[in-house]
């Protein structure tokens, strides 16, 4: 006998069971094929979220092996250097690094400047005798806060490669202080 007559006989007979048997199969279907959609969206919005956060790494000297090579008298002194710009720019050109952003951190104590000062917070006061500017150089001419959104320009014009190369004094101010001295 041929089995495609058997089983069409034996459905046809049997057709509670052959209707519940169609059903069971039909809602495992359905549910495996729910998880597989499931998975494949939580996998794409994991990548979206990825690509949109992205990564922000700060490359520094490691300080707790300077201090293990001063303690066991490896090094003479405790010398700390900042990073060579040729090893940034090496870590830079990594095919992994999408942008990089090398800045120098400095303070500059001022007398005649008004400058931007933090409200007292709870039973601490963050004011300090001396009135210091925070200020940071930069190689790119978008900064990293305003390439993040974190900060956005009000007025004026974001620094050209030629001002960054050369000599001439050029900065972006905060409103806040730029308000304050006019």
């Amino acid at each position: 006998m041929n089995y495609w007559k058997r089983a069409k006989n034996s459905i046809f007979r049997t057709k509670g069971k052959s209707l519940i048997l169609f059903a069971v199969i039909f809602v495992l279907g359905n549910v495996i094929a729910g998880a597989i959609a499931i998975q494949q969206s939580t996998t794409n919005v994991e990548k979206k979220m990825k690509q949109q956060l992205g990564a922000t790494v700060s490359a520094e000297p490691d300080l707790n092996k300077l201090l293990e090579q001063n303690e066991s008298g490896e090094g003479q002194s405790m010398k700390l250097e900042g990073l060579k710009e040729a090893t940034i720019k090496k870590m830079g050109a990594s095919p992994y690094v999408k942008d990089y952003d090398y800045s120098y951190l400095a303070y500059l104590n001022v007398k005649k400047f008004k400058v931007y000062e933090m409200k007292q917070q709870g039973n601490v006061d963050v004011s300090t005798p001396y009135k210091t500017m925070t200020l940071k150089g930069s190689n790119s001419t978008e900064p990293l806060d305003f390439k993040n959104k974190k900060v956005k320009l009000v007025d004026g014009r974001m620094l050209t490669k030629e001002e960054l190369a050369g000599k001439t004094p050029v900065a972006l101010i905060s409103k806040k202080v730029a308000d304050e001295n006019g």
